[in-house]
């Protein structure tokens, strides 16, 4: 039985730097990715929802329709196509008496117009009453398109996208608005308690439960409704902390058009923009830089040797270049230079000088993969040059190709 053959030196030596290495390369990978899951799960589990925290000196009910001074119930109500099912009392005095009414984007973030109905009755008593209802005592806004009939109200509203108005609630007016129901519906109304007293700083002092049952008895607060009060000892001054959450990833919001700089809506022309300069910048660049790999590869004894390191160091060069000086390049040429308008077209001219070098690249050395016996043998069996480029070569590259692609 012959004896095991002991390894020189040198090949241990390099065994193991080679284990080493290797070891390190699994070691610095799976630490990579384990990072890139934990950045992808706290961005989609903190940032799918907002926490919304919210700090007044007074507490928010909400009942269905509006109350008057004198106990008289009221419906609010709205186009369907406004996506809310509440408002507030400051926000509908507002769509009644400012010069002009504001956008239902501050409260959905759509960019609908707001369209305020008023009912007039031929009473001039309860004329009064309804417009001290809707506007508080101010001054009615020009804006208020007035109607003496309910039916002709329920029907502009109706038929109008930002559609709003504010009518008595009584079975007569219920029935008619039973007729619209698919296309009006009627607002929650969020009313205001004011739960603070005096004009001091509030401090960071929780109340006791004495101080709390006395501001449960003045009508301050109602326990239900709060997640933290707080109180200044010398004003009694009380501040109620509110936290709601809500989810950042609609539906609506992938749906929606971005309005007002993105202030509201949604992206989806930001998507679809994103994925049309994606298409046409890889259409224009993708023949071009294929084109040029083959060349340099496939044709380069054909090419004066100073002409093909002039090509590949300009390649490189370019290759290195930060994409911000691309785009001070199109904006510089394309739309200083040329007059060109600001829009899709640039971008995209511009995006393809970008991704151009990198493509160059990596097709090229994706080609060069390719073992010199295919190119050999497809001679031989007599294709031309053209023949072996674009029915050997190519198609055994097209892992790296395709690598190259996504890389740019």
């Amino acid at each position: 039985m012959s004896k095991k053959q002991k390894l020189p030196g040198f090949l241990i030596r390099n065994r193991i730097i080679d284990n080493m290495t290797r070891g390190m390369i699994y070691l610095f990978t799976t630490l990579t990715i384990f990072f890139l899951i934990v950045i992808v799960g706290f961005t989609l589990i903190k940032g799918s929802r907002t926490t919304i925290e919210t700090v007044t000196p007074f507490i928010e009910a909400e009942q269905k329709g509006m109350t008057d001074a004198e106990g008289g119930k009221w419906l609010v109500l709205l186009n369907r196509k406004v996506r809310t099912d509440r408002i507030n009392l400051i926000e509908i005095r507002k769509r009644f008496t400012s010069r002009r009414p504001p956008k239902w984007g501050k409260i959905t973030e759509q960019d609908i117009k707001t369209t305020p109905f008023l009912w007039v009755p031929e009473d001039e008593a309860l004329e009064q009453k309804i417009l001290d209802t809707v506007t508080g005592g101010s001054a009615l806004s020009v804006k208020v398109k007035k109607e003496r009939n309910i039916d002709a109200i329920l029907q502009r509203v109706a038929l109008n996208e930002g559609g709003f108005t504010v009518i008595p609630d009584n079975p007569s007016t219920r029935k008619a608005l039973k007729k619209k129901g698919r296309s009006i519906r009627s607002l929650k109304v969020e009313t205001l308690t004011p739960v603070a007293t005096g004009s001091k700083e509030i401090i960071n002092n929780s109340l006791n439960s004495s101080e709390v049952r006395k501001a449960i008895e003045k009508g301050w607060i109602r326990l239900e409704h709060y997640d933290r009060v707080q109180q200044d000892s010398e004003s009694e001054a009380i501040l109620i902390t509110s936290t709601r959450s809500r989810w950042n990833l609609t539906w609506s919001y992938l749906t929606g058009k971005p309005v007002h700089s993105g202030r509201w809506g949604g992206i989806s022309t930001i998507l679809i923009n994103t994925i049309l300069l994606v298409v046409f910048s890889l259409l224009f660049a993708f023949p071009v830089a294929l084109a040029s790999a083959i060349t340099i590869t496939c044709y380069k004894t054909r090419m004066p040797g100073w002409l093909l390191n002039f090509i590949k160091y300009g390649i490189d060069t370019l290759s290195g270049v930060p994409s911000i000086i691309f785009g001070l390049f199109g904006y510089s040429v394309f739309v200083l230079t040329f007059k060109m308008s600001k829009g899709f077209l640039v971008g995209t001219i511009s995006i393809t000088l970008m991704i151009l070098p990198t493509l160059i690249k990596t097709f090229e050395e994706a080609l060069k993969t390719v073992p010199h016996g295919y190119e050999e043998a497809s001679f031989a069996l007599g294709a031309t040059k053209l023949k072996t480029i674009f029915r050997v070569q190519v198609p055994a590259a097209i892992a790296g190709i395709m690598t190259g692609t996504i890389l740019a």
